[in-house]
């Protein structure tokens, strides 16, 4: 699958969204992406893993 189709697939499914397209930003540019979120392009990262919410398994 080419870039460009996945863009226009998820513009697709981000137009069907009952809440409006506005709930789900679709970006070519990751710099638009990271603006949308309120991010800089310069933002630095955490070097290490993502803590043990997204590690662990759902609670239960």
């Amino acid at each position: 699958m080419t870039s460009e189709v996945a863009f226009g697939l998820a513009r697709m499914y981000q137009l069907t969204l009952k809440w409006g397209p506005e709930a789900l930003g679709v970006f070519r540019q990751m710099e638009d992406a990271l603006a949308w979120v309120g991010l800089d392009l310069a933002t630095q990262w955490p070097a290490g893993p993502p803590d043990s919410v997204f590690i662990d398994s759902p609670p239960g």
